[in-house]
């Protein structure tokens, strides 16, 4: 019975998920150029951070990295993100959502007070 105990107790460390390594900015151009499910994974990623930055804007006392346009559709937000990893090929080694942070801060900065 103990050795039950202790394989089954084995059996359940090797099969506990890992951490994934961290989304990479060519992950991301990858899943954001494709069609059908990487394309709608892609669209959430970015509806995702654009929403957090929407609810920044509303608190004061947050930090706002980029200041998006009223009314821009998500799928323009996806353009400004796929040019913007294209044309800097030498990070997109980076994590994905600094990239994204650091795309949409260069696209639609914040005016300085």
């Amino acid at each position: 019975m103990r050795y039950a105990i202790m394989i089954l107790a084995l059996v359940g460390v090797l099969a506990s998920p890992r951490p994934a390594a961290a989304l990479t900015g060519n992950d991301l151009l990858e899943r954001c150029s494709k069609d059908g499910e990487k394309w709608f994974w892609c669209h959430g990623f970015v509806v995702g951070w654009a929403q957090r930055q929407r609810i920044a804007a509303a608190d004061p006392k947050a930090e706002k990295y980029a200041c998006l346009p009223t009314g821009a559709p998500f799928t323009q937000l996806m353009d400004v993100l796929i040019k913007a990893l294209k044309n800097h090929p030498e990070v997109r080694h980076k994590d994905a959502a600094i990239l994204v942070t650091l795309a949409f801060k260069e696209a639609f900065p914040c005016p300085k007070n």
